[in-house]
């Protein structure tokens, strides 16, 4: 019999506490277990730290994919101080796996308030993500012409004095404010167009979450800067896992939120149905979620192979006793990891390899890409329309990784994003003279490990929400608003194409005919 929800949330605080230091960091005794790559982001290149080596610990690994990284067995091993000679329950592995995982997801979660309130960050979102990959404003646009159909019922309601007002909630503003700016512009667009109430203004309500005070206040100077006229702006600086207990959210807006708003943010949580079921919980019953991100099965496992068969899998690879004779365990990708198994994890050497489908491959290939912008060693011309990459052997860069990858995720091995591309290209190169940034060594917000990865429709129906995941080419391909063509069609740039693979669309809803009804057609192509 599993433990009690009270006893596991017991159990998920009690080894946070004995994780974490005061600092809300990891403890020096598990170190190695969680953040093995701790070296590469405090290494120091030509007396400044080197952007490329920003490797985040495990924690922040998307925890569907987490114990293929972490050995749970060993932290339990240390955290209980069992002896080395006694083996560990499986019964008891079982248990604790939930609230161990619990706990390691909140920690990476957590560790991400500090670095966005750090101005370097919030500055990267412009300087070096859109500098770089000319995608997110694009993608912020898209979503707003997403939500034209959702906009129209809503004020149609509000005619029918239904209800009284469209509160929209963006999450993760960011200094720019660039998501809840484009939903804002759709609103007035309609307002012109006579297909929305013209006094619009009298009834729209913006909450901005984020966890820096800074990006909300910019945030909203930029809407009244805009002349966008929401009626009312109020900001809640919070931790996405910290808002269901944010009193301000649950007490003044349950049942009354109209729409959901994010744009890449929603990756900075490792454990995001546990989100998705307070925001279901606040919504109102004719709510809509419009979300879009970076995705892709980076990090699965810390070494990629293609599956031969086409089916996803996780192997485990096991080095046993001083010989280290090998042996493999694998997976279906969506099979539990059992007591049984974490327990003889806990006492071997751990690899893991995701066998990936051949579909995922753009998707994978394209994050890299964006990662070397991000990073420095790529730059985009506007003016040309065309990137200009720094080069390893003569090759630009990302060329030499292609086949790099192409190469290695055909081996026995398989391709690890640490070992073969931050350190082994990236790294070496670097530290051999062979490779340096365009803008100087620059520390980066960003770390090579983020929650790449999950489906967030899975995790939104979990929430009891209904919901569906499209890519940004079905998206394209089945929208039936032309503007959505023409505007795409028009600003297609270079940069945007080499990245494109990478990004993706949620929509949900609360109310499953309400849903049918707004977005079928984006899934049908109607």
């Amino acid at each position: 019999m599993s433990i009690s929800n009270t006893l596991e949330k017991r159990i998920e605080d009690s080894v946070f506490r004995e994780l974490s230091d005061n600092k809300k960091g990891i403890r020096k005794q598990f170190i190695n277990l969680l953040h093995p790559y701790a070296y590469y982001g405090r290494d120091f290149y030509g007396g400044k730290r080197n952007p490329s080596l920003r490797v985040g610990m495990l924690p922040r690994i998307t925890k569907r994919f987490m114990p293929n990284w972490i050995n749970l067995g060993k932290i339990v091993r240390m955290i209980f101080d069992f002896p080395a000679d006694q083996p560990l329950n499986p019964h008891f592995m079982h248990d604790i796996k939930e609230p161990l995982l619990g706990a390691l997801s909140k920690m990476g979660t957590e560790s991400y308030t500090d670095e966005w309130k750090d101005v370097r960050a919030q500055n990267d979102i412009s300087d070096s993500i859109e500098a770089s990959t000319d995608i997110t404003v694009v993608m912020n646009k898209l979503l707003g012409l997403a939500s034209d159909q959702h906009i129209i019922k809503s004020f149609e309601m509000i005619e029918r004095k239904e209800i009284d007002e469209y509160i929209v909630v963006d999450l993760g503003t960011s200094v720019e404010g660039n998501t809840i700016i484009a939903h804002l512009n759709r609103i007035r667009s309609l307002a012109e167009q006579k297909r929305i109430l013209p006094n619009y203004d009298n009834y729209v309500k913006v909450v901005l979450v984020d966890v820096d005070p800074r990006a909300t206040f910019k945030a909203e100077e930029r809407l009244y800067s805009l002349d966008l006229k929401p009626r009312q702006v109020e900001s809640i600086n919070t931790n996405f896992i910290d808002m269901p207990a944010n009193n301000t959210l649950a007490m003044n807006y349950k049942g009354r939120i109209n729409t959901f708003l994010s744009g890449a943010a929603l990756i900075h949580v490792t454990d995001l149905e546990p989100t998705f079921k307070f925001l279901n919980y606040i919504a109102s019953e004719n709510s809509a979620f419009f979300i879009w991100d970076w995705h892709a099965m980076c990090f699965a496992g810390r070494y990629l192979r293609l599956a031969e068969d086409g089916e996803d899998k996780i192997v485990f690879q096991l080095n046993h006793g001083l010989d280290k004779k090998r042996s493999e365990i694998k997976l279906n990708l969506n099979e539990e990891i059992s007591g049984e198994l974490l327990s003889r994890l806990a006492d071997v050497q751990m690899k893991t390899i995701f066998e990936i489908k051949e579909e995922y491959i753009p998707a994978i290939v394209a994050n890299a890409i964006a990662w070397m912008g991000y990073w420095g060693f790529s730059v985009f011309n506007k003016e040309e329309n065309k990137i200009i990459e720094k080069e390893i052997e003569g090759k630009p860069l990302s060329a030499y990784f292609k086949e790099t990858f192409h190469r290695k995720i055909r081996s026995e091995k398989g391709f690890g994003f640490i070992d073969d591309f931050a350190v082994g290209m990236i790294w070496k190169n670097m530290m051999r003279g062979n490779l340096e940034p365009f803008y100087g060594v620059t520390p980066s917000s960003y770390n090579l490990i983020e929650g790449y990865g999950d489906d967030y429709a899975r995790l939104m129906k979990n929430a009891g929400l209904n919901a569906v995941d499209i890519s940004l080419d079905k998206f394209l391909k089945n929208s039936n608003r032309r503007d959505c063509f023409d505007f795409f069609d028009h600003r297609m740039s270079y940069a945007q194409k080499r990245v494109k693979d990478a990004m993706r669309f949620t929509f949900g809803c609360k109310n499953k005919d309400y849903f049918n009804g707004l977005f079928l057609p984006f899934v049908e192509g109607r």
